[in-house]
C-alpha cells in the first residue's frame, strides 16, 4: 500500500445535464467523480447540456442535484460538450470517432495529426463538433441513447 497526498486542482471542468443560473447543477444518473473532482477542486466551472430555471431545482428534490451556488465559477450553456465521451440521458459515446482516436495512438506521427486535426487546430467547439461528424451525427447519437427510430 502507499499513501499520496490528495489532489486539489487550481481548476475543474465538469459537464453536467442541467444547471440554473446561479450554478446549482443536475447530474441525471451516475455521477461518476465529477462529484468529488468539483468539491476538490479551488474553482470550478460548470457546462451543461441545459440551462433550468432556479425554480426547477426544489420541483425534483429527490433528483441527483450537485454543486450549490458557493462552489462554482461560471456556468455555461455548451451543447454536446462531453463529445466523444457520453452524457447518459443526453448522448451515447461516439464509439466511431473513440475507435479512431485509438487506432492512431500507436503511431506517433498519426497520433500528432490527429490532434492537431480534432484538437489543436480548431477554432472553437462548433467547429470541433463538424470534425468530430457534425450536428447530423450527435442527433444520431442522442436519437441512440434514448432508442428511437428516425
Amino acid at each position: 500500500m502507499v499513501a499520496v497526498p490528495a489532489l486539489y486542482p487550481d481548476l475543474a471542468v465538469v459537464h453536467v445535464h442541467e444547471s440554473d443560473p446561479f450554478g446549482n447543477c443536475r447530474i441525471e444518473g451516475i455521477s461518476v467523480a465529477d462529484l468529488d473532482v468539483a468539491r476538490s477542486a479551488k474553482r470550478l466551472i460548470i457546462t451543461c447540456e441545459r440551462v433550468i430555471s432556479n425554480d426547477e431545482i426544489p420541483l425534483q428534490p429527490d433528483a441527483n442535484s450537485h454543486s450549490p451556488f458557493y462552489w462554482w465559477m461560471p456556468s455555461a450553456r455548451c451543447r454536446w460538450e462531453a463529445i466523444p465521451a457520453t452524457c447518459p440521458t443526453s448522448t451515447t459515446r461516439a464509439k466511431k470517432h473513440i475507435r479512431q482516436w485509438l487506432a492512431v495512438e500507436e503511431d506517433l506521427d498519426e497520433y500528432r495529426g490527429f490532434l492537431d486535426h480534432h484538437i489543436f487546430e480548431v477554432s472553437d467547439h462548433q467547429e470541433y463538433v463538424r470534425r468530430a461528424g457534425g450536428l447530423d451525427r450527435l442527433e444520431e447519437l442522442r436519437r441512440l441513447e434514448f432508442m428511437e427510430t428516425s
